[in-house]
């Protein structure tokens, strides 16, 4: 039978985007509501709309829901928060921070902040949660310098945001691997030949705004267990970038956390699994919007949504602008919803479409859903990331916060030339 093209099978969608959007702008704050909610009423409307009966539509949902790659995405948030919540118990981003400050010299104030809240990130897998630790701290050197605070501000965003991107236990790292089907290794290494330039850029731009500025940054000194703490992140970082399964690397990595916790009284082997749940908890928003929206793109790709989006631009599209396309729809997706990893999530089956129909390169389709969802939600005045930065001082605005986001900036420029790079050499078929 064939699959019907009609723009009713969007409403669900249309739904969900509005009811995330309208109660963020109305609140004020994009997570006041856990997004499963709104994602809950788009399939309620799905289940009411769509055509079939009952039971039908229900076995469609679940169907989406327990895909292949919706299951390994999940299970991976699952060790990712983990990970995290063992990590954290055993003071490793104390570690991180302290090793890192000790580590670079005095007067790269800018640079310091970039650099350090880029470890942070890469280390712990969240922007916010790098602002969050760093942002109180890294202010505060604008009043003991003459440092300006909405440049210190944009490099902790520049910095966290290219953590985001780069990090294996990243939600955006993960959601895009796993739905374009691609490793994250092909991921990182395509990832850093756009990242490492930008961030290059940034440092040089950083060093010469603030290569005037003269501050200790030696608050403590280093002793041995900073770099015992350490070891779960370097244990993660690399058996990812040689290539081990995800899996392999979380579990080993929170593996070694629980043994350098055990080892040091941070907790005994009770307190060790009880940190490990609370990490599977911490991940149950993630993992149930994952599945939801899983659900809610396959009843929306069997009604014909898909067919119909893609026959709506099918005049724009051609294998030259393909890419270019797709980084102009999770950038255009991520300023409507204001979350990355959701947007990648919800534009994925889409992409998944355009890259069986056009053979298109899956890490290189990874790489860049992550990045422009990343650019979009550096930049965006509603998204966690800005608005917990501007809460923190009052001494400047968004527009300086933005026009000092250096390294967004060289991000979207490198990798939108790299695109049309592609284009013209027709690399990107295999």
């Amino acid at each position: 039978m064939k699959t019907k093209i009609s723009w009713i099978s969007l409403i669900p969608f249309i739904i969900f985007i509005l009811l995330f959007l309208g109660s963020g702008l109305l609140l004020q704050d994009f997570y006041a509501i856990p997004a499963p909610i709104p994602a809950t009423l788009g399939v309620i409307v799905a289940l009411l709309i769509f055509k079939g009966s009952f039971k039908d539509k229900i076995n469609t949902f679940v169907e989406g829901c327990g895909d292949n790659n919706i299951i390994i995405m999940c299970l991976i948030y699952l060790l990712a928060g983990a990970f995290t919540k063992v990590t954290a118990e055993i003071g490793a981003l104390d570690s991180v921070v302290n090793v890192t400050l000790q580590s670079l010299p005095s007067g790269w104030l800018y640079v310091s902040i970039f650099i350090i809240s880029a470890l942070v990130s890469t280390a712990t897998g969240t922007s916010v949660g790098s602002i969050a630790a760093l942002g109180g701290t890294s202010i505060a050197f604008a009043t003991q310098t003459s440092a300006e605070a909405s440049i210190l501000s944009a490099s902790l965003l520049c910095g966290s945001m290219f953590g985001d991107n780069l990090s294996v236990v990243s939600d955006t790292t993960i959601a895009a691997t796993q739905t374009m089907n691609c490793s994250m290794q092909d991921k990182m290494k395509e990832n850093l030949k756009l990242a490492i330039p930008a961030a290059i850029l940034s440092i040089i731009v950083f060093y010469f705004l603030g290569k005037d500025i003269q501050i200790e940054m030696k608050e403590s000194a280093l002793n041995y267990k900073d770099f015992i703490n350490v070891l779960p992140y370097l244990i993660v970082i690399i058996l990812a970038a040689l290539g081990v399964h995800v899996f392999g690397a979380l579990t080993l990595g929170i593996i070694t956390g629980g043994i350098i916790g055990y080892i040091y009284g941070y907790f005994d082997i009770i307190g060790f699994t009880k940190n490990i749940y609370t990490g599977f908890a911490n991940m149950n928003e993630i993992f149930i919007l994952s599945m939801l929206i899983g659900g809610l793109a396959h009843m929306m790709n069997k009604e014909g949504g898909l067919k119909y989006i893609l026959s709506k631009i099918e005049d724009l599209i051609n294998h030259k602008r393909v890419y270019g396309i797709i980084g102009l729809l999770i950038m255009t997706l991520d300023l409507a919803i204001a979350n990355n990893t959701v947007t990648i999530i919800v534009a994925s089956p889409l992409v998944q479409k355009l890259k069986d129909i056009y053979n298109l390169n899956a890490k290189k389709l990874a790489s860049f859903m992550d990045i422009y969802s990343c650019i979009a939600q550096g930049i965006i005045p509603y998204g966690a990331q800005v608005l917990l930065i501007l809460s923190l001082s009052d001494n400047f605005g968004y527009f300086d916060l933005l026009k000092n986001s250096w390294y967004l900036l060289f991000l979207f420029l490198i990798t939108s030339g790299y695109i049309m790079f592609l284009s013209r050499k027709k690399e990107h078929l295999n």
